[in-house]
């Protein structure tokens, strides 16, 4: 036996004789010769056999040959005509071995109704040798019968059977054919362990690759987490060579700070033809440029020893759309010149000494802005705070005057000197239609949570409205304001000659500071203090809200508080705190940015060259420090708008924590193998129950979704919005005493061990966690779900919540807030005829579950518009 491939070329040609093809398929009944070609051709599939031209078989008779010896398609009709003559055993190995072709069924059909003989022709027995790769025997058979006039291939005729057949020469016959199949089952078995060999090998192979690919992507990530690392001590090394280099003797005349407050200027037009010019190319081919300043950073800055700041076309590109073009001197000067001509600078100025020791100031950090048609070179600005809503919590300038007059802080100026000889006499409160005016001041303090300017009885406070006329020749910077000199002292006579004294606007509520303190020895001491300090802010919320708030407080962990924009959110948590009597050292605000990453940006990072912990400006580490020292007190740390960056990145070690009992809970600073430990800031601090999470929440295009990480580790309600008619009914004075001592909040939470949910209330979770599980096997109810479950109810009791009306709300937060998907995976869930409403409908004992039908029909009219409920 040889392949095909494997004969020699005269071999080749002799077996694609026309006249040995059509001997060969001469006896292949027409039907079965026609499912056969349509295996190589889509042209005669589904066609009716006996209504296909024979001159179409006649045709693709040469076709068929080369892929027919090559094996390409299988035959086993071929020997089909056997089954009429073998015994029974060797018909069904013959039926099974042909069953592995699968070759179509109807095939198969018209060849065993159409054999009716009882002898093997020539031609078939020669096809089954070619069939099996004995191509010499083929051919020799053909040699020996094959007749001048060969039958038509494709003409289905009954073969009469000769009357009279020698009986030995059909038995030879016989054992001849019972040989083939023999070989033919032999050849499939071989070929079948052969594919078996090659597909376990390529399984083999998968799964090593598989195994690569993951050690791959762990190397990756140990390469990335490493990389992290490096740049981090990159930037702290950077930092630390800045502080050196910034560290110089200076004159006693000269006060020089940290540069914080920006600066305005300009750069004056080149000329080619001047010799002196403020832009030039230096000594080492670098652009260059000179900016003139326009304005004072801060009390006691040498302005007028200063003529100008340097600076290079590279720190302009930095932070503008500015790109050196390169080419000659000239046009490189030019380009840039093309480029400042109608813009003025806003930048932050440093202070440089050469080899020399010889002082150079230069500008950093670049901003440009448009320039006025009015400009002249011999401006001068005066640089004014700019506070808004969003800085200063106060929703309006009435709200901003009474701040004022309690002395609160109002919020943090990034841009602007805050030492305390650089009080702004002025400052200015930003609408979104209007700028409104406030002064004089003389004072202030400036900590985390910014200014707090002196204000007494006896100083009259003066504001007003900013006549536009007043803005044309103003330049804004995000939270300052440059206004030329004479506008500035136009500004100052309004403010002088202003009859509008900040006294309590009509409808606003008074706040009268009385000189008895008021001592809150029990829980409904508190929720009544806290009701005054709410009306007392103007604010208006719903009282199941309020309950929910306060019992979500006492259960501990996080408490998320989402709401449209506007509802208050802050301000609650505000007013809770001072109703607890917290000092500024007991609770702290913490705006979220949204290029925090990790945990550095609110816990701070070990120094390891000078073996030192460097406390982010959070401030969250001192508060964590204190807390930890003092356990009987209360501590609450709030981040507003808190998933303006990952949740899950930057809180992820107190994610981890709150998972834990609470006598295991204890935050890594700082590995000590990293060096020494800080005196000042120990490796590990533990996180007592004294310390309270908030954050506030938006959901809308500019913050990130809440992970269920995140949720499954919070209560996270959602604030209503009063009616109007509510929210803005005339308030009546409100008298508030100062607070004795903060209250520990401690001393109002119900805490045990034991799970005191009731049989039915377990019976319901279960069920739910079971219809969760159906939509999706990695949701559901979790024991941990269960625990902050009960601990909500134990504690809902005594801030004035229903039993019915708790575990409604806890389904909406702990449970229906993770519930997310595609249309296709949860419709089923949260369907007006779902599983979950059936569920409510059957235990009525338990709640009307108003809530979390609301919820639910919420997600629903999520999936109809989106197809997907977040």
């Amino acid at each position: 036996m040889q392949m095909y491939n494997d004969l020699p070329a005269e071999k080749k040609q002799q077996l694609k004789d026309e006249k040995f093809i059509l001997w060969l398929v001469s006896e292949i009944p027409e039907p079965a010769l026609a499912q056969i070609i349509s295996l190589l051709d889509d042209k005669v599939k589904g066609k009716n056999p006996t209504k296909i031209p024979r001159k179409f078989y006649e045709n693709h008779l040469k076709r068929l040959t080369e892929r027919f010896l090559q094996s390409v398609i299988p035959l086993p009709s071929v020997i089909l005509p056997l089954l009429a003559t073998l015994p029974k055993e060797e018909k069904q190995a013959l039926h099974t071995a042909m069953d592995s072709h699968q070759l179509p069924k109807e095939t198969l059909t018209t060849l065993f109704t159409t054999t009716k003989k009882k002898e093997i022709p020539y031609s078939q027995q020669a096809l089954l040798y070619v069939t099996n790769n004995y191509f010499d025997e083929a051919y020799e058979l053909y040699t020996e019968h094959y007749k001048e006039e060969p039958p038509t291939p494709v003409v289905i005729k009954e073969r009469k059977v000769p009357a009279k057949k020698d009986a030995r020469n059909h038995e030879a016959e016989r054992k001849n054919w019972q040989k083939q199949t023999a070989i033919l089952k032999q050849t499939s078995e071989r070929e079948q362990k052969k594919l078996t060999a090659q597909l376990a090998q390529l399984q083999t192979n998968y799964t090593q690759a598989q195994q690569k690919i993951a050690q791959l992507e762990t190397t990756v990530t140990e390469q990335q987490q490493e990389m992290a690392i490096q740049h981090k001590q990159v930037q702290q090394l950077e930092k630390t060579l800045t502080i050196k280099e910034e560290v110089v003797q200076e004159p006693k005349s000269v006060a020089v700070r940290e540069p914080k407050a920006v600066m305005l200027g300009y750069i004056e037009a080149y000329d080619p033809y001047h010799h002196e010019n403020a832009i030039f190319i230096n000594g080492s081919g670098e652009l260059q440029f000179m900016i003139r300043p326009l304005s004072t950073p801060y009390a006691g800055f040498p302005l007028e020893e200063i003529e100008t700041f340097t600076s290079w076309a590279t720190d302009l590109a930095a932070t503008t759309s500015f790109k050196d073009a390169g080419g000659t001197e000239e046009e490189r000067c030019a380009h840039l010149s093309s480029f400042i001509e109608d813009k003025l600078l806003i930048f932050t100025a440093y202070k440089r000494n050469d080899a020399n020791k010889k002082v150079h100031w230069v500008a950093r950090n670049i901003q440009v802005i448009s320039r006025h048609a009015t400009f002249t070179p011999s401006d001068h600005y005066h640089m004014l705070p700019v506070f808004t809503e969003k800085i200063t919590g106060a929703s309006h300038i009435h709200a901003l005057l009474k701040k004022l007059q309690a002395r609160d802080f109002i919020g943090r100026i990034e841009h602007i000197a805050t030492e305390p000889e650089d009080t702004p006499p002025i400052l200015l409160y930003r609408t979104e239609a209007n700028y409104y005016f406030v002064g004089r001041f003389t004072g202030h303090h400036y900590a985390y949570g910014g200014f707090k300017f002196d204000v007494t009885a006896t100083t009259p406070l003066y504001y007003g409205e900013v006549p536009n006329a007043l803005l044309t020749t103003c330049y804004a910077y995000r939270d300052v304001l440059f206004m030329e000199k004479h506008t500035y002292r136009t500004l100052q006579q309004a403010l002088e000659q202003s009859s509008t004294v900040a006294v309590e606007a009509k409808n606003e509520p008074v706040i009268t500071a009385q000189t008895y303190t008021e001592h809150i020895a029990s829980e409904e001491a508190f929720i009544a203090r806290w009701s005054k300090e709410i009306a007392a802010t103007g604010l208006a919320y719903d009282e199941v809200d309020l309950a929910n708030f306060h019992t979500c407080m006492k259960t501990g962990g996080l408490t998320i508080v989402a709401g449209m924009s506007g509802t208050g959110k802050s301000q609650l948590v505000q007013t809770y705190s001072r109703s607890l009597g917290l000092t500024k050292e007991q609770f702290l605000f913490i705006p979220v940015s949204p290029s925090w990453t990790d945990e550095a940006d609110i816990l701070g990072y070990y120094d390891v060259d000078h073996a030192r912990f460097v406390p982010a400006a959070t401030g969250m580490v001192d508060i964590l420090q204190s807390a930890a020292q003092n356990r009987d007190k209360t501590y609450i740390i709030c981040f507003d708008e808190m998933n303006l960056a990952r949740i899950e990145h930057y809180f992820s070690p107190f994610l981890s924590l709150l998972e834990l009992h609470q006598q295991g809970r204890e935050l890594t600073l700082y590995h000590p193998k990293e060096g020494k430990d800080d005196a000042r800031y120990p490796a590990q601090l533990p996180i007592g129950d004294n310390v309270l999470f908030v954050g506030t929440i938006n959901l809308d295009e500019s913050t990130h979704q809440l992970s269920d990480k995140a949720l499954d580790r919070a209560n996270l309600m959602t604030l209503r919005v009063l009616p109007f008619n509510d929210a803005f009914r005339t308030k009546t004075p409100v008298t508030l005493s100062r607070i004795k001592q903060p209250v520990a909040l401690q001393q109002f939470v119900r805490t045990t061990e034991q799970i005191t949910l009731r049989e039915e209330q377990l019976t319901f979770l279960w069920e739910m966690h079971q219809h969760l599980q159906q939509a999706n096997a990695y949701s559901g109810v979790g024991p941990r779900i269960v625990r902050q479950i009960d601990a909500y109810m134990k504690n809902s009791v005594t801030s004035g919540l229903s039993e019915a009306v708790a575990f409604d709300l806890q389904i909406v937060q702990r449970i229906i807030s993770k519930i997310r998907g595609t249309h296709a995976s949860i419709h089923r869930l949260v369907a007006q005829d779902g599983t979950l409403i059936t569920l409510f409908n059957a235990y009525p004992t338990l709640s009307t579950f108003a809530e979390a039908r609301q919820a639910l029909a919420n997600k629903e009219k999520e999936l109809t518009q989106h197809g997907y409920a977040f």
